[in-house]
């Protein structure tokens, strides 16, 4: 059941152009990724498949210029949807768990600390 309405949420989510509701639907979808977390581990399919779709938007912000509400709300749902925290995951040099891959070789940490680094640079 979670199932399908994280993939009705995610469907809404690629045709939404309200902002106010695209970080809503973000920050739900990530209470509900942490769900299936907390029910089945971070290795769930549901939840790597979450971890790929939301990395996937956010990876769209140059084409569809999210807001920076939208942004934040996008790493902060894919934070929650690893098994590391905030320090961990902007230390560069930080040893990563068995279920996170080394940073060189996962896309998504390298995107969330890009993310994060270029923070400095717009505000």
């Amino acid at each position: 059941m979670i199932n399908n309405i994280v993939h009705q949420l995610l469907r809404l989510l690629e045709s939404c152009a309200q902002e106010n509701f695209l970080a809503v639907t973000v920050i739900l979808l990530g209470k509900l990724g942490r769900l299936g977390v907390d029910a089945s581990g971070y290795e769930d399919n549901g939840v790597e498949n979450l971890r790929y779709r939301l990395s996937s938007f956010l990876c769209q912000n140059s084409s569809r210029k999210l807001s920076r509400l939208s942004q934040i709300a996008i790493v902060k749902a894919l934070l929650g949807l690893l098994s590391l925290s905030f320090t961990e995951l902007i230390k560069s040099t930080f040893e990563l768990p068995a279920v996170v891959s080394p940073p060189n070789d996962n896309p998504l940490i390298v995107l969330a600390r890009e993310w994060y680094s270029g923070l400095n640079n717009k505000l």
